[in-house]
């Protein structure tokens, strides 16, 4: 039988993108900026800074690709690789695919993953790849029903989302394993 697809977004899903810009904003203004602080999905809205200086942390961020997994990430991503083809997604644009590959490399993922999929309309490739279940921290995706399962990986900008028919929050890799666990019967 064919394996099923699985979509999980890469930034604050995968890596702790979002931390590691506000390290980077933190050292530029000499503050110390806390993940709780960023209740939107929007985090110069949330600092009061503008964009040019968010996207200078970003960029910053990614020269020093310094960019930490969540925990347990690669090991439940290997594991569930096994049952599902795992498609890795990004709102961002394609030049930010380099910066995917390179992380999935170096922490020796990129074996498990089917492909690496660069698209500001997720539903769309969703669709596409007739995806089973998504996951996702972004509200504007985890909020709008396409009948497709999603996983929303808790964040303080999304807490506002509770769960749903198919939203189901879930706050670490290990709770992910959990859900495909029982999902798939083990």
């Amino acid at each position: 039988m064919a394996k099923k697809n699985i979509c999980i977004d890469f930034d604050d899903v995968i890596v702790r993108t979002a931390e590691s810009i506000l390290n980077n904003i933190g050292l530029f203004f000499n503050e110390v900026y806390s993940i709780e602080q960023i209740k939107e999905y929007d985090i110069s809205k949330c600092l009061g800074i503008n964009n040019e200086l968010e996207q200078d942390a970003i960029d910053i961020t990614l020269e020093n690709i310094d960019l930490r997994l969540e925990k347990d990430a690669d090991k439940v991503i290997k594991w569930l690789s096994q049952f599902y083809n795992i498609h890795i997604v990004t709102s961002r644009s394609e030049w930010y695919l380099y910066y995917v590959y390179e992380i999935l490399r170096n922490n020796n993922m990129f074996q498990y993953i089917k492909d690496i999929h660069s698209s500001v309309t997720k539903y769309e490739l969703f669709i596409d790849l007739d995806t089973e279940v998504f996951i996702d921290d972004n509200p504007e995706y985890i909020n709008k029903p396409i009948g497709i399962q999603g996983l929303v990986f808790d964040k303080p900008w999304n807490r506002n989302i509770s769960n749903s028919g198919y939203i189901q929050r879930v706050h670490n890799w290990h709770e992910i394993k959990d859900y495909f666990m029982i999902k798939l019967g083990e």
